[in-house]
């Protein structure tokens, strides 16, 4: 009887540890899905901010590319507004120029028919727009311009008030035939326009000019300053 007591003992006691060990066991593998819900919690946490970063980076290139199809818009008119300038500015000149060429037309008239010795070409393809033949008393002092070619040649380039023309102003002389540039005083006399200082020695004495030679002007945009030039000697006799 003692025996089978014992061995009884023994079975129930080889239960209880496989009972014990099945639970560890159970509480192991719970554990580990409890982690492996843990993990995945975390990556879909991470997916989700994933995808409002996405989001995000998503509206900012929609508002770069708004932005730069605005500035292209305002591009386009500001491209517009300057042909539409161009255009205008393109027309003016051309208005100004037949208005300017009939004043010019009947101020040449004028001036012929008052000072012979003055000229000015109505080619518009001549480029010396103040043309000169010399007489007496442009060899002793100074050389005297007519106050039309004055007016249209000179003083529009000048960008000198009359007070100024009055008091005299500088002006930058290159002589075209000799490569050299020289500096006269451009004044007003009563209603007579004139080239003076420097005028007889360097140009009456240096390029020994005489009554009768044909001289001109015209405005160099390139140098800012007036070319000269003798476009014709006198023949004596």
């Amino acid at each position: 009887m003692s025996g089978a007591k014992e061995e009884t003992d023994e079975t129930m006691g080889n239960e209880n540890d496989w009972e014990r060990e099945q639970q560890n066991l159970l509480t192991a593998r719970q554990s580990v899905l409890m982690e492996q819900q843990n993990i995945l919690m975390a990556q879909q946490n991470i997916l989700t901010e994933q995808q409002s970063v996405l989001m995000a980076q998503h509206n900012i290139l929609m508002g770069q590319q708004k932005i730069l199809t605005e500035q292209q818009n305002a591009l386009a008119a500001q491209q517009k507004i300057h042909t539409e300038q161009q255009n205008v500015a393109d027309k003016q000149p051309m208005e100004m120029t037949g208005q300017k060429k009939v004043q010019e037309h009947a101020e040449q008239q004028h001036s012929s028919s008052a000072n012979p010795a003055i000229q000015q070409s109505s080619s518009e393809e001549e480029p010396w727009k103040i043309k000169k033949v010399l007489q007496d008393f442009d060899l002793t002092l100074r050389l005297l311009v007519a106050p039309s070619l004055a007016r249209n040649f000179m003083l529009p380039v000048l960008n000198a008030t009359d007070y100024e023309i009055e008091k005299g102003i500088d002006v930058e002389i290159w002589d075209v035939d000799t490569d050299t540039k020289h500096s006269l005083f451009f004044t007003k006399k009563s209603n007579a326009y004139i080239l003076v200082n420097n005028w007889i020695n360097d140009f009456v004495c240096r390029r020994c000019l005489h009554k009768g030679d044909e001289i001109g002007l015209r405005w160099n945009p390139t140098r800012n300053c007036f070319d000269f030039s003798v476009l014709r000697r006198h023949q004596s006799g």
